[in-house]
């Protein structure tokens, strides 16, 4: 069977009130490892940190350890932290060497179909305010279930949505977000025939 989205994408939303306008955006990170601690440094920029805070619910420091779960592997000196943002879900970086963040996921469940569409209309509304572009992707078929996506893109971010609904359980939100878009396989996100709105 063919997916035309990818599952691996961690990110669940928030509702549309602490989205459309944000009160704080954050920049930059700065590592403390001998704490295995993230620390986030509030700054006015549209980065992936900014994006970890609003996710998260605020969180102002994300717990880091040099290995990741399901499979995935770091290269040596490359770290990856966690935002617990309670009903949020959870926030993954995963960092450079240099603590710059590589690639930013969210894992959030939902109470059902409303609410999950209430959390995308909130990411549609944040992220198109920031000049991003959107569109919705082919929906996937997976074992016991589907898959439902939308991108959103600009020259230097990139935010990819996958609604999972396996048969007789609650929609699962997963998103990550990359600021190089040009790394993002296209593959990943066609476009259906009648394209219409994340929102809709």
């Amino acid at each position: 069977m063919k997916i035309n989205v990818p599952i691996c994408a961690c990110l669940l939303l928030f509702p549309v009130a602490g989205l459309a306008q944000p009160a704080q955006k954050t920049g930059p990170a700065i590592a403390d490892a001998s704490a295995g601690v993230l620390k986030i440094a509030a700054k006015d920029d549209t980065s992936l940190m900014w994006l970890a805070h609003i996710w998260s619910g605020g969180q102002a420091e994300a717990r880091c350890r040099y290995t990741i779960d399901h499979g995935r592997f770091l290269l040596p000196g490359e770290r990856y932290c966690e935002l617990f943002g309670g009903a949020r879900g959870v926030v993954g970086l995963q960092l450079n060497v240099d603590s710059s963040i590589q690639l930013l996921t969210w894992d959030r469940p939902t109470l059902g179909h409303p609410d999950a569409q209430v959390i995308t209309d909130s990411l549609d509304i944040l992220l198109r305010s920031h000049g991003l572009t959107s569109r919705q992707c082919d929906k996937g078929i997976i074992p016991d279930g589907e898959v439902e996506g939308a991108l959103w893109e600009s020259p230097v971010l990139l935010v990819q949505l996958s609604r999972i609904t396996l048969n007789g359980r609650l929609p699962k939100l997963m998103v990550m977000a990359v600021d190089i878009p040009a790394a993002y396989p296209a593959a990943l996100c066609r476009s259906p025939k009648n394209s219409t709105s994340p929102s809709t």
